[in-house]
């Protein structure tokens, strides 16, 4: 029975997700050590161990290349939900900007 409380997410453990995630959207799904560690600017040995502990969450899945992995359907919801979250506040941080230039424009 899965649980009903939402996984919290270091701000490193969001960083690789989201990255990963938008490297999946781009490949068709199938993700590469190597192509996170360049995105990122980290060693492959961080990026490996982050997916060891992904596994280990049932957020991806091990494939059978080396290094290679792909978002379970759980991963693809908590992606998806933070990838919603940061453009909704990236919507307000815009609409909140324009607003303080058209202030500061009107006076």
């Amino acid at each position: 029975m899965e649980s009903k409380t939402a996984m919290v997410f270091t701000p490193a453990k969001l960083r690789y997700l989201l990255v990963l995630a938008q490297i999946a959207q781009e490949n068709g799904g199938q993700v590469r050590c190597i192509e996170i560690a360049v995105r990122m600017g980290v060693a492959r040995a961080s990026v490996s161990r982050m997916l060891n502990t992904f596994v280990k969450e049932e957020l991806v899945l091990q494939e059978t290349a080396r290094c290679s992995v792909r978002l379970t359907e759980k991963g693809l919801k908590a992606a998806e939900r933070y990838m919603n979250r940061c453009k909704t506040l990236r919507d307000v941080l815009e609409k909140q900007r324009e607003s303080r230039y058209a202030d500061w424009f009107y006076r």
